[in-house]
């Protein structure tokens, strides 16, 4: 899991996909190990500490269900959920991740080539 603030703000130079529930920043990054780093990040907007967490644990469930074998190792993520992240459906919450983190790698794909 990233944890400080300069991996947050390094991810935002990535891409970013969006979807009905999360949104993604991505960043191809050096290797960190074996896993990739995830980060999560809930404003103010979705509510107060209590929704707030609630939505992170959720998202994290979520994320764990997934399987980090779609993610790539030496990529960072960054999830950011909307408001309505509280009341999807769980199902909804792992298809979105699935299809971001697809979004993403065909986009940093892209960009990698062009460059």
């Amino acid at each position: 899991m990233m944890q400080n603030r300069v991996a947050f703000l390094a991810a935002r130079k990535g891409v970013r996909a969006h979807a009905k529930n999360l949104r993604i920043e991505a960043v191809r990054t050096q290797s960190h190990g074996d896993q990739p780093r995830i980060g999560l990040t809930v404003t103010k907007k979705n509510g107060n500490a209590v929704m707030r967490n609630r939505i992170k644990r959720r998202m994290r469930a979520a994320i764990i269900s997934v399987s980090t074998d779609e993610m790539r190792c030496d990529h960072d993520y960054v999830f950011i959920s909307k408001p309505n992240a509280l009341n999807a459906p769980f199902e909804s919450l792992r298809s979105d991740i699935r299809a971001l983190i697809e979004s993403s790698h065909k986009r940093l794909d892209e960009k990698s080539v062009k460059s």
